[in-house]
């Protein structure tokens, strides 16, 4: 499935989440109640594609897993239910986790989305960015301004960008959002809650929640991207994070500067505190 692709509309997060909502309030669905419950037919002509989006979105949650699927008999459709956990916090979890190929599933992933994202993760955190800009950047992949808006769409609502707030808009790179739900996630193992951890074991775990950051090498002294370093910087400053150099470890990561700080830092340690803490 190509998320990005706008044939005949955009499948854009925020539908499917308002479809999941109304399928956590109301369990136990056929596939043409959920989207007549969110789309209702007097409305449909007044909406993208006469309600497009809403199948297309419905579409997707069953194609990445978001929802259960039950045979209730030879006569009847497929009855659709949503998970117990109806926050949105799980929901975007499970949508990245979906989407970019975190989880497993025997679908293939939206190469689209995660070559865009990919892309935008190896980008300054202090720039804003255009089509016409990314467009060079990727070879002709933001074709128009519709497929780099549905990008948009994806990366906030992902937690991988935010509009860019000062003059003239764009999009920027800001990842935070999605490394703080990595901190907070149940696979996150040995790295404990108040008791520092080496800065390797980090940054390993942050690849395994966000295989974007693929790309990371946590074998010796390397530099992680800008981007993941101003996330780090973010939590710091939020107290969900707490960096140390111990001067007699062997292994160290190192911040680049111009991501939230004026000079590179190496940090060897990593201490991770709740929120409020």
């Amino acid at each position: 499935m190509e998320l990005l692709n706008i044939s005949p509309v955009a499948i854009l997060p925020r539908t499917m989440w308002v479809a999941y909502r109304a399928l956590h309030a109301t369990p136990e669905l056929a596939k043409q109640e959920l989207e007549d419950a969110v789309c209702p037919l007097a409305m449909r002509d007044e909406t993208p594609g006469k309600g497009a989006h809403v199948q297309r979105a419905v579409d997707a949650l069953l194609k990445f897993g978001l929802v259960d699927v039950a045979q209730q008999g030879e006569s009847e459709g497929p009855m659709l239910s949503a998970s117990v956990d109806g926050s949105l916090e799980s929901f975007t979890r499970r949508l990245r986790e979906g989407v970019l190929g975190s989880s497993v599933t025997d679908e293939p992933m939206p190469q689209d989305l995660t070559r865009a994202v990919v892309w935008l993760l190896s980008q300054s955190p202090l720039d804003a960015y255009d089509r016409t800009r990314a467009d060079q950047e990727l070879g002709g992949f933001f074709t128009n301004d519709t497929r780099w808006n549905t990008f948009r769409y994806w990366a906030t609502f992902l937690g991988f960008g935010r509009e860019w707030p000062l003059e003239g808009g764009g999009l920027s790179v800001d990842p935070t959002p999605a490394v703080k739900d990595a901190l907070d996630s149940s696979k996150r193992g040995h790295l404990a809650t108040g008791t520092p951890v080496e800065a390797q074991d980090l940054v390993r775990h942050i690849k395994s929640e966000l295989p974007v950051f693929a790309h990371v090498d946590t074998e010796s002294v390397e530099t992680i991207p800008a981007s993941l370093a101003y996330a780090f910087r973010s939590l710091q400053q939020s107290g969900r994070l707490r960096f140390e150099n111990r001067s007699d470890s062997r292994a160290f990561i190192r911040l680049p500067a111009g991501a939230g700080a004026a000079d590179e830092a190496l940090f060897s340690h990593v201490t991770i505190f709740q929120v409020g803490n």
